[in-house]
């Protein structure tokens, strides 16, 4: 049986191929594939179980309270739900009152007025100091004053109270002869490490030795008892703090970047097994069932962001200059951002969650072929690689840069960087004061950056005049590798797209600017349409219309600048699209330098009142072409950068024939259809962008100029 031809030519009427009638039923199927293709079951279970959860603490707040709220844990839980579930910042009140329970040795216990200070008025403890300090290190983050000394003494405190296996205990070492609950278990040991990650990096080599010590043996008593269905080693009867324990644990994970401990993956599987164990009226049974219930609340929050940097080490490095630059972009965001540290032997999913790869290498990026093409992947994705050079040869960076093109295969190194966003999209970085450095990328975003190992020395010192540029920097690269609009969704990382039976044949244009921008945009948007039916979209070789057949349906035509076309170019081209052929024009970030040098060209092939607005009522608006069965863009959405953007799409066009050939998109969309970040962007955001290119697509090859 002969094999179809998946060439759909432009001279090709719709009534002689018959196929085309399934493409057309696509766009039916379209709408609703876009509304869910990035929707979370995951996410939607969290939202409702913490509507639930919610719904159960305001019903016991109507009661009674317990002494335990009103205890410096009660309160500092209660500080970092209003955080975490309102986004409201701690008072001045609050931070004041906790400080004034800490005590002498640089522990908490119950707060005055409570019946057990009362009784024990110098008594501290695990429960009490770790959520203090979590509260009060909130506070920081919102800008309140907390002072340095604070976290000082609760660090020693911490340091003091470990037991000599590693892990820690609910009470510290005292003269008393009987030690409550002194030996080492899971919640315990987990909120001391989480206390530890939580307190700024110490200034003092020693103290950062200390410290880092610590968090090791803390981590090896771990590796060697943790189970995730109870708390590990707790011995004192049935009411373990199992909600307090997974709190303590994704915090402590958060906060250092595990991926997983021993065996044990962490992150979601905390969220699974949390979800898997509220009751029937949204709460959390326990010893204290309030309490139980914030800490679930808290650790189900917290699980619910998803990771924003993978470290991957291909070279001995436990310093904090993930964790640094983390802690300094949520100070000046205001936005939670969580990271995780990963392994070469971890497995390539581990890659998925990240929208930043941050790979300290050697002097080469030696990696096994497998994550060699992960990374690839990664940045087919959306996701950005920054590569850290093991050596301070002046050789290295360029090295790694050229082993880092090659590996990505998409993009080329930026050449003019003076305008860059990684200079100016939250901090204006000066010339002087920029580290030497690679990017890798296209108009639209950075792919991948290679930086000398002095970066990450900055960043592993923590924050001050000396270090500053290389946090504005790292705080800039999040904001260019991620935009400022919402996230538009990442595919999940090894997954196969649907597989088209069939495909409409469609070629980007050469030309002198970055015709190539967003080059995985033609393959999502195939995904997308081969989701809803398994019909899709195949680029082929790119045309630079010097010569030779032009055959395909579609030419896309796109860029930042430099739109211009040769005399032959253009001659080409013409002779194309009066043989009907089809011509999509975007200014792929909105600019009007691009829709210049675009407009110039198509005056000049067609004269200077060709191309004209098309009306809201124009077929491929409505979508009531070839039987309206296209997308309705009369309503529809931009990127928050768009300035004035208008109710509906905005399209010009050029006919001939009476037949749309010429196609002129005002905003841009090709960024948009790949589905990645673009700062700055002008434009339809992802959802219209992808039913846009949609209608011009099936509008090409109907043939049919609608009603």
């Amino acid at each position: 049986m002969q094999k179809e031809d998946t060439n759909v030519q432009h001279r090709t009427s719709l009534a002689t191929k018959p196929w085309r009638r399934a493409v057309l039923l696509a766009a039916c199927l379209v709408a609703a594939w876009l509304a869910v293709c990035d929707t979370r079951a995951d996410a939607d279970d969290v939202a409702e179980a913490v509507r639930l959860a919610r719904a159960a603490l305001a019903k016991r707040a109507s009661e009674t309270p317990s002494p335990e709220e009103s205890s410096v844990a009660g309160r500092a839980r209660n500080v970092l739900l209003a955080a975490a579930l309102d986004h409201t910042a701690p008072t001045e009140e609050d931070v004041d009152w906790l400080i004034d329970q800490q005590a002498d040795t640089g522990g908490w216990g119950f707060g005055q007025g409570h019946p057990h200070t009362d009784i024990h008025p110098d008594w501290t403890d695990m429960v009490n100091t770790q959520l203090a300090v979590a509260a009060l290190r909130r506070a920081q983050e919102a800008g309140l004053d907390v002072p340095t000394k604070v976290f000082e003494q609760a660090m020693a405190w911490t340091l003091a109270c470990q037991n000599a296996d590693g892990g820690w205990g609910y009470t510290p070492p005292d003269t008393r002869p009987l030690r409550v609950r002194g030996a080492s278990h899971g919640s315990a040991t987990a909120a001391a490490l989480a206390l530890l990650a939580d307190c700024p990096t110490p200034t003092n080599d020693a103290q950062r030795t200390e410290r880092a010590e610590s968090l090791a043996s803390g981590m090896k008593w771990f590796e060697a008892h943790i189970v995730l269905d109870r708390v590990p080693q707790w011995v004192w009867g049935s009411d373990e703090p199992w909600c307090y324990y997974m709190f303590c644990l994704q915090r402590f994970t958060r906060a250092t970047g595990r991926w997983a401990i021993a065996d044990q993956t962490l992150g979601v599987e905390i969220g699974r097994r949390l979800l898997a164990r509220q009751g029937a009226d949204g709460s959390w049974d326990g010893r204290e069932e309030t309490a139980e219930t914030g800490y679930a609340l808290l650790a189900l929050a917290d699980a619910g962001k998803s990771v924003f940097v993978s470290r991957l080490a291909l070279i001995d490095s436990d310093t904090d200059d993930v964790a640094n630059w983390m802690a300094y972009l949520k100070a000046v965001t205001d936005r939670h951002y969580s990271w995780q540290s990963i392994s070469i032997e971890a497995p390539l999913a581990s890659l998925a969650e990240a929208t930043i790869v941050y790979v300290l290498a050697g002097e080469k990026l030696e990696m096994p072929p497998s994550w060699a093409q992960g990374l690839r992947q990664f940045a087919e994705r959306g996701g950005a690689v920054v590569i850290i050079a093991g050596s301070d040869k002046e050789e290295a960076v360029p090295a790694l840069a050229r082993e880092l093109v090659a590996l990505l295969g998409r993009w080329p190194m930026l050449a003019d960087l003076d305008n860059h966003a990684l200079f100016k999209a939250k901090f204006k970085l000066a010339a002087d004061s920029r580290p030497e450095l690679i990017v890798i990328g296209d108009g639209a975003r950075p792919v991948g950056m290679v930086l000398p190992p002095a970066v990450a020395a900055q960043l592993a010192a923590g924050i001050d005049d000396e270090t500053a540029a290389a946090f504005e920097l790292m705080v800039n690269l999040a904001i260019a590798a991620t935009g400022r609009d919402p996230p538009a969704g990442r595919e999940s990382f090894g997954a196969a797209p649907a597989a088209p039976t069939r495909a409409i044949h469609v070629a980007r244009i050469k030309h002198a600017g970055d015709w190539a921008i967003a080059p995985m945009a033609l393959r999502r948007l195939s995904d997308t349409l081969a989701a809803a039916l398994s019909i899709g979209v195949q680029e082929i070789a790119p045309v630079d219309l010097n010569g030779g057949e032009l055959s395909q349906s579609v030419l896309w035509l796109a860029g930042t600048r430099h739109a211009q076309l040769t005399l032959l170019q253009q001659k080409n081209l013409k002779a194309y699209l009066e043989a009907g052929g089809t011509l999509f024009v975007d200014s792929a970030m909105g600019r009007e330098a691009f829709l210049r040098d675009a407009s110039g060209t198509l005056a000049r092939m067609f004269g200077p009142d060709a191309l004209a607005k098309l009306p809201q009522d124009h077929p491929l608006l409505t979508g009531q072409f070839a039987g309206g069965i296209g997308n309705d863009l009369r309503d529809a959405h931009y990127t928050q950068a768009t300035p004035n953007p208008p109710k509906s799409v905005e399209l010009s066009g050029i006919e001939l024939d009476g037949r749309l050939a010429v196609i002129v998109g005002r905003c841009g969309v090709t960024p948009a259809i790949e589905g990645t970040a673009a700062l700055g962007r002008w434009g339809l955001q992802r959802d219209d962008a992808h039913r846009l290119a949609i209608n011009v697509l099936l509008y090409a090859i109907s043939g049919d100029p609608g009603e």
